[in-house]
């Protein structure tokens, strides 16, 4: 090891972050996970700004991937990794779109120290001008193609079998579906345990979330499907009642298909 010298300052490679980070961090604030994560994604948005990754109303993003950030940070943990996301995005610290591939899209945000430590209750802020719509420059594939990296994303999970109950729930917090129903789904797969019929594949969860739009209006009516069949008692998730379902479910899948096509940018396939 050797002292550092003024020429040694203008080359070291190093991570730069907000003063107000760090008082965040020295007041209890926020965690050592969520103060490493944003260290990192901060990183990224100094290099994206500088390949001129931003968006229509000049705020710059990031493309991150769960896999990616276990690898900056040294861990082999998904959940990990999830729990740090949802710590920053409950301080209202960055802004995520999620995609239907492995990588998200962030948007970082500035803090005030004084939003926390005030007597009001502090509410996430997301940019100026920011919109759950994906930058153009990161929407290259058309919806067929954006349907198959979906489907073939949880075809590949759905042959691993004989899972544990923590790989199993570990697999569903990496899956892009809202926090609400990845909690339902833990709950099931907990319940599935205590009735001794534990859930050892993929597979069950995979083809939960493929009937929806389908046997499932939406991701709130599968949740409630699944709160109804655990309070009866049954192994299986069986649909709730809904009136005029199929009317319901032919609108939820036109709604996805104009989502899916504005997101292309209006390409067709």
């Amino acid at each position: 090891m050797k002292k550092i010298t003024p020429t040694d300052l203008e080359n070291i490679s190093f991570y730069q972050l907000p003063k107000w980070l760090m008082e965040m961090f020295t007041h209890n604030i926020i965690g050592v996970g969520g103060f490493k994560t944003y260290i990192l994604m901060y990183d990224r948005l100094r290099i994206s700004s500088k390949n001129n990754w931003i968006d229509k109303d000049d705020n710059v993003y990031i493309k991150y991937s769960y896999d990616e950030i276990m690898k900056d940070l040294n861990c082999n943990s998904k959940t990990t990794v999830s729990n740090n996301i949802k710590e920053l995005e409950k301080l209202g610290l960055i802004a995520k779109i999620k995609k239907f591939s492995s990588s998200n899209i962030y948007y970082l945000t500035i803090a005030d120290i004084k939003d926390y430590t005030s007597t009001k209750p502090h509410t996430s802020k997301s940019p100026k001008g920011y919109t759950d719509e994906i930058p153009e420059s990161y929407t290259d594939t058309s919806t067929e193609d954006t349907y198959s990296i979906n489907n073939n994303y949880i075809n590949n999970k759905s042959n691993k079998n004989n899972l544990s109950k923590k790989n199993l729930l570990d697999e569903i917090e990496t899956l892009d579906i809202s926090t609400s129903l990845k909690e339902k789904l833990s709950e099931f797969v907990d319940y599935r345990t205590e009735i001794r019929k534990p859930i050892k594949s993929f597979r069950v969860i995979s083809n939960l979330i493929s009937q929806i739009g389908k046997r499932f209006l939406d991701e709130d009516h599968l949740i409630g499907s699944i709160d109804m069949s655990i309070s009866c008692g049954y192994q299986g998730i069986f649909p709730t009642k809904v009136a005029n379902l199929a009317t319901k479910v032919e609108s939820y899948n036109t709604m996805m298909l104009k989502k899916l096509e504005g997101l292309d940018g209006g390409k067709s396939f």
